[in-house]
């Protein structure tokens, strides 16, 4: 069931003004004016992507059209009868500018827009066949390098027709950043510390899940693309995800899916390469940060129904540092303790200084939980608006987080650091109504490499052949998984560890990429000691841990093997001091 404005429009802002039916297999379909656009020579943010123009406006990038101030663009298009016409129409100056759309030079539109409004038209479009569509931006300015405006999301297509909408059920991932499995009552917690996701968990398929990483760059890009850390190359914050690699969204789209994302930026940004695949990219920057309005931007994503069946990405910081406590997510008590702390480490650095985060464990850990807190109580309304609407009859939902985050484990704070459970156990729950009668925890083991396949094999859709992992919801037997760190060394080689999982035992493997072997380096029954503070069992007399590395060896090897070199990515020095505010440089951090 898709969701239109009949029941939606007390959660929307005024400038959404309609939606726009396509036909599904039972009815035309839309035709994206996108894959018609060819960027206005030398304008810089536009280009070309698979055949499809995409500019980035402001926080924004997707498929669309730049326009210069003073600039004009015009397509030959196929307009059905009783046809329309939706975009969404984003003004980059700050000056009101004028803003036409005519077909054949019969005027349909013309609007003043406000300095950055961001504004939803659904045109009606008179008569029908092929005809010349055009847009202008009326501004002084003319001669600008940069996009004075932009037109997202363009759709030709005849007029709502909710019988013949695409059925395929739309996908909503939700990835609450830094977020630990065992805050939540289903993997451990208190029931009292985050009761709306406890809720929502218990009437979900849950599994035991292990991310790919212990930080947000690699961890997403390898949820996103289904490769693994040493095969995607996205593995540094100088990195990027390459090109060169599919991802979910991108098979999505092809399968002509509606892809759209608003994320916390930085690491899941356009810079680092996460936003291939989707036709609208948004990113919140950090002095904008904040959850309920992240949640009601992406009401209004969701709320953009053209017929077409949407795979909706939401990511937030909500519960990372620095830790933001309350509804208002103030950082100022987060700020204070952490002050007081570096101001106690003095020039300390490596583990001496971690030695005194660790004697402030405790107390970073009641921020950060304060802040999980805060991240429930945003969450819970949003999600049980949309569940009321009946997005999830057919749709699935899916909540997860790409790393956790350590306080005193293993003499361990924060994350990226060694590949213990406390920085990779995370929470995966899977709730559609589709899926109420296997409402429990799987028996499974699931791993992020797993998403992908699942994703797109619930709604239908091809997964790409070098995908890893497996459809989850067809899974049997234990499972597996693997998680990488990976150092480089003063050689310019690249080394590291991962952790190999069959069901719940785990062995760590240390390795050099392209050098000798993986060599098992340790091993512990997470069933029977899930803290990993009893007796190693590689240092044992146990023969299960060297049967396991025999066995899982092969396919650690292969994932070991690069697909892509990744992109490298210059840091400015912005850039750099929003690394520094997400506690990613300095020796605290280990």
């Amino acid at each position: 069931m898709r969701l239109r404005s009949a029941v939606l429009g007390a959660l929307l802002v005024p400038c959404l003004l309609g939606w726009l039916a396509c036909g599904g297999d039972d009815g035309p379909r839309c035709r994206r004016l996108a894959l018609g656009f060819q960027p206005a020579a030398g304008l810089e943010g536009c280009s070309v992507v698979d055949g499809a123009a995409r500019v980035t406006l402001g926080d924004v990038t997707g498929e669309g059209l730049g326009l210069a101030p003073g600039g004009s663009a015009a397509f030959d298009v196929d307009v059905p009868e009783h046809g329309e016409l939706s975009f969404v129409l984003a003004a980059g100056l700050e000056r009101p500018a004028t803003f036409r759309v005519e077909l054949d030079d019969y005027g349909i539109l013309e609007c003043k827009v406000p300095a950055g409004a961001r504004e939803r038209h659904v045109l009606e479009l008179p008569g029908s066949g092929r005809a010349r569509l055009s847009f202008s931006l009326g501004i002084d300015g003319a001669g600008s390098d940069r996009p004075g405006g932009a037109i997202f999301e363009p759709v030709v297509g005849p007029k709502p027709a909710p019988a013949t909408s695409d059925p395929r059920p739309d996908v909503v991932l939700f990835l609450a950043d830094t977020l630990r499995a065992d805050v939540l009552e289903r993997y451990g917690g208190a029931a009292e510390l985050a009761p709306n996701l406890n809720a929502l968990a218990a009437k979900s398929l849950a599994f035991e899940c292990r991310s790919s990483a212990t930080w947000t760059l690699p961890a997403i890009s390898s949820l996103l693309s289904g490769h693994a850390p040493p095969q995607h190359g996205a593995v540094a914050p100088d990195r990027a995800l390459g090109a060169d690699v599919i991802t979910l969204a991108e098979e999505f789209a092809r399968a002509g899916y509606r892809t759209a994302a608003i994320t916390d930026s930085f690491f899941v940004s356009r810079r680092h390469g996460l936003d291939q695949g989707f036709q609208w990219f948004e990113e919140i920057p950090q002095d904008r940060w904040d959850l309920s309005a992240t949640l009601a931007r992406a009401t209004e994503l969701v709320a953009r129904d053209d017929g077409r069946p949407l795979f909706l990405f939401v990511h937030t910081y909500r519960a990372h540092k620095p830790y933001r406590v309350g509804l208002e997510e103030d950082p100022a008590p987060f700020e204070a303790a952490w002050a007081a702390t570096a101001a106690r480490a003095g020039a300390t650095k490596g583990p001496e200084r971690t030695a005194f985060y660790r004697s402030e464990a405790d107390t970073y850990r009641s921020l950060y939980e304060r802040g999980v807190a805060g991240l429930d109580a945003e969450f819970g309304p949003w999600f049980a608006a949309l569940d009321a609407h009946g997005l999830f009859e057919r749709g699935l939902f899916v909540f997860t987080s790409d790393h956790g985050e350590a306080f005193g484990e293993h003499a361990e704070m924060w994350h990226r650091g060694h590949t213990w459970d406390t920085q990779i156990r995370v929470p995966l729950f899977l709730y559609s109504k589709a899926l109420a009668a296997r409402a429990g925890t799987a028996p499974t083991l699931a791993a992020h490499l797993d998403l992908a396949r699942t994703l797109t094999t619930w709604c239908g859709v091809d997964p790409a052949s070098d995908w890893g992992g497996e459809n989850l919801l067809a899974a049997q037997g234990p499972g597996r998984a693997f998680a990488f760190r990976l150092e480089t060394e003063t050689d310019g080689k690249r080394a590291g560890e991962a952790a190999l999982f069959d069901g719940r035992r785990k062995v760590y493997a240390r390795f050099e990429v392209g050098g000798a072997a993986p060599e098992l380096a340790g091993a512990f029954d997470v069933g029977v000691d899930p803290r990993e503070e009893e007796q190693d069992q590689f240092r044992t007399d146990a023969a299960w841990p060297r049967e396991v590395f025999a066995k899982l060896r092969p396919e650690l090897e292969a994932l070991l093997q690069a697909r892509s070199q990744g992109e490298e990515v210059e840091l400015d020095e912005a850039a750099r001091k929003q690394l520094e505010g997400l506690g990613y440089t300095g020796d605290e951090d280990h």
